[in-house]
C-alpha cells in the first residue's frame, strides 16, 4: 500500500484526465435576461423530471453563506456538507421556474439540474511475461499499447510513484490484486469525524465516498449516509477500471494492470446501480485534484452539459 500525503490547500499539480463519456444534446440558456443576473442556467430535455437543482456560488460568496441564505429564503437545501455549493430539492415546484428564482437571488454563478451520471458501458516486449493467472487473456491489448516495452524502462514505465484516482463506483479494497496498490492517507486515520488533513473529506483514509443518501437509488438499501471512508465497490465497475489501470503484476493473481506499480485512490461517486449525480461527481473530481492525483479516470457520462463538471475538470 502507498502512503498518501496531500493536504488541501497546496497547489494542484498538472493532472491527466481520462474521460470516457458521450454527450447528447442539451437545453441551455442564460437566465440573465429573465432574472437580471448573469447566472448560467442549464437544464436537460427532461427538466420537468428533475428532483434536485445544483447551485454553484457566485464569486465572493462562500458555500456556507450560499446555503444559509438559500435556507432563509425558503429553499430546501440538502445538508450534505461535502459539496461545493448547494443541492436544492425541487419538490412540487416546477424545475424551470425554481431555477429562474435561484438565479434571481444574485447568489449563484450557475444553476443546473442535478442530473444522473452513469458509468460507461464496458465492452500485453519483455523477456519474461508476468506470471498473473489471467495475463494470457489480456496479452494482446497490452502489447498493442506497448505496455511490456514501457515496463522494461528503467524509470517510470511501471507507474511507480504515480497516483491514479478512480472516480467511479469505488474499488474492492479486499481484492488481492488491488490491496497493494491502494493509497492510504495516514494523515486522517483516526475515524474521529474531523478533517485532520484539510482534504475536504473527513476520515478519508482510503479515498472518499461522495454518494448521498438523498440521491442514491433506493435499491441500494442505504439506511444512513455512507461514511466518507467507505469507498468499497458495491457494483463492480470501479474495480474493473482500477484493475485495468493498476492491478499488481507478477503476483500470480488475476491480471496485470497497464501501470502495475501505480497507486490507486478510490473516489466513490456512483452507487450500487453505477449511477450518481452531477453534484457528487464534481465534488469527487475536485477532491481527486486536491489530493494531487496525477491521473483522474472518469468513466461515466451524463446527457446534460454541466457547468459544474466543466469547472471541476
Amino acid at each position: 500500500m502507498g502512503r498518501l500525503n496531500a493536504p488541501r490547500g497546496l497547489p494542484r499539480r498538472g493532472v491527466l484526465l481520462l474521460v470516457l463519456a458521450a454527450a447528447i444534446p442539451w437545453l441551455h440558456w442564460s437566465a440573465g435576461a429573465a432574472a437580471g443576473v448573469g447566472a448560467e442556467v442549464t437544464l436537460g430535455p427532461t427538466a420537468s423530471d428533475s428532483d434536485f437543482l445544483y447551485v454553484q456560488p457566485a464569486d465572493g460568496i462562500s458555500t456556507v453563506l450560499l446555503r444559509d441564505a438559500l435556507e432563509q429564503l425558503g429553499f430546501e437545501v440538502d445538508p450534505d456538507q461535502r459539496l461545493e455549493g448547494a443541492r436544492v430539492r425541487v419538490g412540487t415546484a416546477d424545475a424551470r421556474s425554481l431555477a429562474a428564482r435561484l438565479a434571481g437571488t444574485h447568489l449563484a454563478r450557475s444553476v443546473e439540474g442535478d442530473a444522473v451520471v452513469r458509468a460507461t458501458q464496458l465492452a500485453g516486449d519483455v523477456s519474461t511475461p508476468p506470471n498473473d493467472a489471467l495475463y494470457g487473456l489480456q496479452q494482446d491489448y497490452l502489447a498493442a499499447i506497448g505496455a511490456p516495452a514501457a515496463w522494461a524502462r528503467e524509470h517510470g514505465g511501471s507507474g511507480e510513484g504515480v497516483l491514479i484516482a478512480v472516480v467511479d463506483t469505488g474499488i474492492d479494497y479486499n481484492h488481492n490484486d488491488l490491496i497493494p496498490r491502494l493509497a492510504i492517507n495516514f494523515n486522517d486515520e483516526f475515524f474521529d469525524g474531523r478533517d485532520n488533513d484539510r482534504s475536504g473529506c473527513p476520515d478519508d483514509i482510503v479515498g472518499c465516498n461522495f454518494v448521498s443518501l438523498s440521491t442514491a437509488d433506493p435499491s441500494c438499501g442505504y439506511t444512513a449516509a455512507p461514511p466518507n471512508w467507505r469507498t468499497l465497490d458495491d457494483e463492480g465497475h470501479g474495480t474493473f477500471v482500477a484493475g485495468v489501470a493498476a492491478a499488481t503484476g507478477d503476483n500470480e493473481v488475476g491480471i496485470t494492470g497497464v501501470a502495475p506499480r501505480a497507486s490507486l485512490l478510490p473516489v466513490k461517486v456512483l452507487d450500487c446501480t453505477a449511477t450518481g449525480r452531477i453534484s457528487d461527481a464534481a465534488a469527487g473530481i475536485r477532491y481527486a485534484a486536491d489530493m494531487h492525483a496525477d491521473v483522474i479516470n472518469i468513466s461515466f457520462g451524463t446527457p446534460n452539459d454541466s457547468p459544474a463538471l466543466r469547472e471541476a475538470i
